[in-house]
């Protein structure tokens, strides 16, 4: 008997020696998948580090873009002032030019009335050319 206990004895070391080959096979494909999900947990991680500093940029861009404009605009409504001092200025200066006009000598009733008509006209005609802008409804947001 005691050569059964043996051989059983040998034959169940044989069965668990390949038992646990098999385990170590198991093993390795664990160890070869934990080392993937490490892999992609790296990618991953980048990925995120990489979307965050990007939208970090963006609202930085999206903000500085939105302070350049607001200084574009209140650039345009200064300059659009300026432009209707000086469209001021001008009808300023125009009625100044014909208030010191002088009609000519021996001017007839009917060429004053001609000559008046034509001031006014002209006044008219200066007024439109030189008339103000809106610039808020020209340069509105």
């Amino acid at each position: 008997m005691p050569d059964d206990a043996a051989g059983r004895a040998l034959k169940i070391a044989t069965e668990l020696s390949g038992v646990v080959g098999e385990l170590r096979k198991e093993l390795g494909g664990i160890d070869a998948a934990a080392h993937r999900s490490r892999r992609i947990v790296r990618f991953v991680a980048a990925g995120l580090i990489l979307d965050l500093a990007l939208s970090a940029a963006f609202v930085y861009l999206y903000f500085g873009q939105a302070r350049v404009s607001d200084r574009i605009h209140q650039s345009q409504l200064s300059a659009c002032a300026i432009g209707n001092d000086f469209r001021h200025r001008q009808v300023a200066l125009w009625d100044h030019v014909l208030a010191v006009s002088q009609p000519r000598p021996g001017e007839t009733a009917a060429e004053r009335k001609a000559r008046l008509a034509n001031l006014a006209a002209f006044r008219v005609y200066v007024a439109k050319q030189f008339r103000p802008v809106n610039c808020a409804k020209l340069y509105r947001k």
